[in-house]
This record gives C-alpha cells, structure tokens and sequence, in this order.
C-alpha cells in the first residue's frame, strides 16, 4: 500500500523548503502550528513526523517526542528549549519531508543546520475549521481500511505473496522469536501497532472467531489459514500459529503482508550515481573473461564496500578456485553488505569444503548473513554441523530461525 494517501511522502531540497516557509500570503508560524491543532489534523501530523524521522529512536524516547508534538501544534508557548529538547529526542538526520495536510496548511520538518526542527505552514486566512481535519481523517481511514479488505479478498493471497524471506532483510518488518516457538513478534516500527488512528492504546489478543476485529488483524486472518491470534502492542504486531512449524512456511507471507498494510513508511530511496554505475558495470560483465577477472580480482583490494561486496560475489563464477580464499577473508569484513555477499556466494556454490565457512558465518551479528549460512548447510545437509546448528537454534530473528530448523529436519532451504 506505498501509494496510499497516509504514505504520501516526499522530500524536497533545503533551498525549495525555504521558499515554502517565508511565503508572504501565510500567517505567522505560531498562528500556523496552532491551526494544525484546531483542524484537529494534529495527529497525523504527528504520527507522519515519527514514522519518517524516528524510526531507529527508542520507544520511550519516541513517546517523549509525541508529547512535545502534541505541545508544538497547539497554542501552547513553543520556546527554543522546546524546540532544543525535541532535537535531542529525534537525534540526527540528513533529509527535510514535506506534507500537504491540507489544501492550505503544509507541515515541513528534517534536519536543518546542527538540529532537528518542525515548521508549520498556513497559506490564506487561518480560521477554525474543526470538520475539514475530522473529514480529511474519516476520508483516510476509510482508504485504508478498503485497500486491506483489497488485500485480503485477493485469493492469491491465500496461496502465494510474492516476497522471498531473503527479500526481507532490509524492509521495514522484522521477525522476532519469542519464549513461545509458536509466536512471532514483528516489529513495524513507530506510529505502527495498536490502531493509531482510532486511539486504542491497550494491548490485546484478537482471535479469529472476535466479531470485532481490525481492518490488519481481519486481513492477516484471511490470507494466513493457520493463524490462530494476533495481539497489537506500540509499534509491533505478535502473530501466533497453531503450530511452530506453520512458520516455515507462512513467515514470509505474514512479513509481506505487514509491509503492505502495517508498517512504518519508507521515503524511496536512490541509490548513490556511483554505486549504480558499478552495479551496472558488473552485471554487464563477462565473467569468463581475463578482463573480467582482472577487474574482481582488483575490486576485492578497493576501500570502497560497494567494490568489494560486488567482487565477493562475482569470483565464485569468474575464478571458482581462487574463490574460497577469497571468501574466507570477505566473511571477516567489516562492512555488513560485504559479508552477506560473502553468505549469499557460498550458498549459492554451497559444497562440503565450505561448511567450516558457513559455521562461522552462522555466528555474524548481520541476521541476513546468519540466515544465508544457515540456508547454505541446509542445502550440504547438517551432518558435522549438527551441533553448531543446534547451538544457534534460538536466534532472535525467526528468519534465521526457519533457516536453521530446515537444516536441521533435512528439509529444502527457504528461499
């Protein structure tokens, strides 16, 4: 659902941002931020400026931020020690974001100089309006909730969702294991869980059989038969199955579907133009060719991460016999994107003579390059890692957890 109103997002450059905020037609900036609450559009303001600023702060620190918020946009006095505390609550940032609460009244915020700061903006005559943030929320929340009952009557979803667990690594869901095997906590980041928008702020489990269900709780109900009941909490949602093992086979369903439907928003982000243009150079790339190897072999001396991560992958097709050397070095690297490289390289050349490599990747702090070492033994079978696989049965990250339980019953790696 990226497209939805409740993610129409969109960043502009400083210089644009300035513009928007000295234009002579608005009213002054108290009168503007004090309108925001008077339309009652204040909490989804609020809600916009945590799910694109504070995704990585703390919950409690989030929840601090909130109440200064709620202070910001209304017509309480907004003083620079305010404005001082609530940088330090949000922390550092590079981005400014943009978003039209309505047809004149615009809320900017981001990083501006050493800090973090919220501007109101208010074109045209500012004047009570308490209805027009009631429709606008009404409009929204019925948009919302039509695109889930979309989701979840699509019959295809019963059966397959697109989305490999290998896909997931880098969204905004991410799968955590519980005392219970049967239960998965998604974390969905902040202003996701409970029902935000309607202002329940209780946790709670809800069934399949509850006759009052949420619009996400009925939509992850419909697409997932063996779920069995889901409990909403501040920015996660735990998912219980009949069964342990169900998570085998629905846990990249259950993510793509909270991506979709639950979780914070993104800003789209672009690539570097150099990283790009080495990407496109080496999918290009002849691989068989001297040239080719040349460039790799190169590449894996270089600083750049982007260089080496690329190489890491690519050796084990250019120069197979110098790849497991290769390999063994890239698996230590400091940079993340290197190592997973690395994961993803020798399960997909996955033979005995790399099964020590794999036990000790299956030890990385990175959950993806985990997950990739796991998938790798299950294809070689678990045999003299039977009991490095089953010292790292209890991973954090049910990902690498369903990685591990196919290696372990013999069965075929997740994809």
């Amino acid at each position: 659902m990226p497209n939805s109103d409740l993610r129409n997002v969109h960043y502009a450059s400083r210089s644009t941002s300035t513009s928007l905020v000295h234009n002579d037609r608005g009213v002054d900036r108290d009168n503007a931020r004090a309108e925001v609450g008077r339309r009652n559009l204040h909490p989804i303001a609020i809600e916009r400026i945590v799910r694109d600023a504070m995704q990585r702060t703390p919950l409690a620190l989030t929840e601090r931020a909130r109440l200064l918020l709620a202070r910001y946009f209304s017509s309480a006095v907004w003083s620079i020690a305010d404005a001082s505390s609530l940088s330090a609550l949000v922390g550092r940032g590079e981005r400014w974001f943009v978003h039209s609460l309505d047809s004149d009244l615009t809320i900017e915020y981001g990083w501006k100089g050493t800090g973090f700061r919220v501007e109101s903006v208010c074109v045209g005559t500012a004047g009570p309006a308490p209805a027009i943030g009631s429709a606008r929320k009404i409009d929204e929340l019925i948009a919302l909730e039509s695109q889930i009952a979309r989701i979840a009557d699509d019959p295809t979803n019963h059966v397959v969702i697109p989305l490999t667990l290998s896909a997931t690594f880098d969204g905004p869901v991410v799968p955590e294991t519980t005392h219970d095997p049967r239960i998965v906590c998604m974390l969905t980041g902040p202003g996701t869980g409970l029902d935000a928008a309607s202002g329940v702020r209780t946790s709670h489990w809800e069934t399949r059989h509850n006759p009052h269900l949420s619009g996400v709780a009925e939509a992850l109900f419909q697409a997932i038969p063996p779920l069995q009941a889901i409990m909403c909490a501040p920015g996660s949602y735990s998912l219980e199955m009949r069964e342990p093992e169900a998570w085998s086979l629905w846990l990249a369903p259950a993510i793509s579907l909270l991506i979709h439907i639950a979780s914070a928003p993104r800003s789209m982000m672009t690539r570097d133009r150099n990283e790009q243009r080495l990407r496109e150079e080496f999918n290009a790339m002849d691989l068989h060719t001297g040239k080719a190897i040349l460039r790799i072999r190169d590449a894996l001396t270089q600083r750049d991460p982007v260089l080496r991560e690329l190489a890491v992958f690519a050796i084990g097709t250019a120069d197979p016999f110098a790849a497991p050397k290769v390999w063994r070095n890239a698996i230590d690297d400091s940079a993340r994107n290197v190592r997973r490289s690395a994961a993803r390289a020798i399960t997909a050349n996955a033979e005995e003579s790399l099964r020590p490599l794999m036990e000790r990747a299956l030890h990385d702090v990175d959950a993806c390059t985990r997950f990739h070492a796991a998938r790798g033994l299950a294809k070689i079978g678990a045999g003299r890692s039977m009991h490095a696989l089953e010292a790292a049965m209890h991973d954090t990250d049910a990902r690498v957890n369903v990685a591990i339980n196919a290696a372990l019953r013999g069965q075929a790696p997740p994809s």
